[in-house]
């Protein structure tokens, strides 16, 4: 006989997934329910294996009609999950990633799908390819082992060109900072325009990013000598002599998964793109495989930040890309096809909304019955990866609408399998 430990479902989940389908109509609600518990249970992107993943009461046409068609605001799922977020994981200001990737194409028939620069510059990859732009926002969350980003909120980059994704941020911004209130926003140097940053310090945000080197940064002006005239707006321009000039400093921070030693010098200053906004910039370079990297330019639109503060955590901009290879290779977004933009959008969104949940369990030391963590890893925290394959064992022959409350749209968590380890007695291969 061969023992195998079963689990149940953790309740923080239900609670979690009680509160995101709450917020959708109650004649959607169990759809929704089913489509959202089959995307956390399966690594393709698909409807189909979608439905497959759970025991699903409804005619299959019925899901992919509710995807399609269905009379429910997926931004509002959106909002739950923000709250969600805010709750669990409280600071004073929620640390927000915002950054875009590409689904490669081959046919133009893919909404928003166009010629696009590739910047990953993979050599068996051509510089330009037909790829839709999925531009993301992301919430920095972590515990004592590490950061992690979930995915909040993303949409497609229907028109071309800068304005196209440029608006696109700025829309998302705007929808997540309306329930995350404060925010610290995190952009590669690509995203920090004026226009954008503008458009984000009206919603009570920071802006932490990485900008040119040559970007135009001025001196304070000097005090007013009582001379008529309007009073000077800029001081003198900080030239590379005056750059050399700054004391530099070396220290060594915990940023990129370990303690990198880095040296940078700083200074209070006016941005010119920024219409004279005073504003902290850091030139920072890192010393890594026995040389220094190129120096880099940050800029924290709090002139108040410390350089090692704007240095640590401009590093957690890095955690959105272990989550976009786990969206496109784990949860099947590169696989993804939908005829339509808003459709794209809904189930996207659900997929993005069902990994923010397992990535929120593997945080959590609510989950640590779900995961069989290998005798032989060193890494002492818990993955994405084996809550979710633990959420697998623990729905094997659970209907997620046997825990749903149809009158109060709520889970009961009575009736779900207690978060506890079961021995399921099973007869050996021999």
């Amino acid at each position: 006989m061969v023992a195998r430990a079963v689990v149940g479902i953790p309740t923080v989940l239900c609670l979690w997934i009680s509160e995101i389908i709450a917020s959708v109509p109650g004649r959607c609600a169990v759809t929704v329910l089913e489509l959202l518990t089959g995307t956390m249970l399966t690594g393709y992107g698909s409807i189909s294996q979608a439905i497959l993943a759970v025991p699903c009461r409804r005619h299959w046409t019925s899901y992919y009609w509710m995807v399609r068609k269905g009379k429910f605001d997926w931004k509002v799922m959106v909002h739950a999950l923000c709250r969600i977020v805010k709750r669990e994981f409280p600071s004073e200001r929620c640390v927000v990633v915002g950054d875009d990737t590409l689904i490669p194409r081959v046919s133009e028939a893919a909404p928003g799908a166009a010629i696009q620069y590739d910047h990953a510059r993979k050599p068996n990859r051509p510089d330009y390819i037909l790829a839709q732009t999925v531009v993301s926002l992301s919430a920095v969350i972590g515990n004592s082992s590490g950061s992690w980003s979930v995915p909040l909120m993303s949409n497609l980059a229907v028109h071309t060109g800068n304005h196209g994704k440029l608006e696109t941020m700025r829309a998302l911004v705007e929808e997540v900072s309306a329930t995350l209130g404060a925010i610290t926003l995190l952009l590669d140097a690509w995203y920090m325009k004026g226009y954008l940053i503008s458009d984000v310090l009206t919603r009570d945000a920071i802006v932490i990013g990485q900008v040119r080197r040559d970007t135009a940064l001025y001196d304070l002006p000097p005090l007013r000598t009582g001379k008529p005239g309007r009073p000077r707006k800029y001081g003198d321009r900080i030239t590379k002599e005056k750059l050399n000039a700054l004391p530099q400093t070396r220290t060594e921070l915990p940023i990129y998964g370990g303690h990198r030693t880095v040296r940078y010098r700083t200074a209070v200053c006016r941005a010119r793109f920024l219409g004279g906004r005073l504003v902290r910039v850091v030139w920072v370079s890192m010393f890594v495989d026995g040389k220094w990297k190129a120096e880099r330019l940050l800029l924290s639109t709090d002139w108040s930040h410390t350089a090692e503060d704007v240095i640590f955590t401009y590093s957690l901009r890095w955690t959105i890309e272990p989550m976009f290879a786990a969206l496109k290779w784990s949860e099947g977004m590169i696989d993804m096809w939908m005829q339509s933009v808003e459709t794209f959008h809904r189930w996207l969104n659900m997929v993005q909304i069902g990994r923010a949940l397992i990535q929120m369990l593997a945080v959590k030391a609510d989950a640590a019955a779900l995961a069989q963590v290998a005798a032989w890893r060193k890494e002492p925290y818990l993955t994405a990866g084996m809550v979710k394959a633990g959420l697998v064992r623990a729905f094997w022959n659970i209907a997620p609408a046997e825990a749903w409350y149809r009158r109060g749209r709520k889970f009961d968590p009575s009736r779900c399998v207690p978060m506890r380890t079961r021995v399921v007695r099973t007869a050996s291969a021999a």
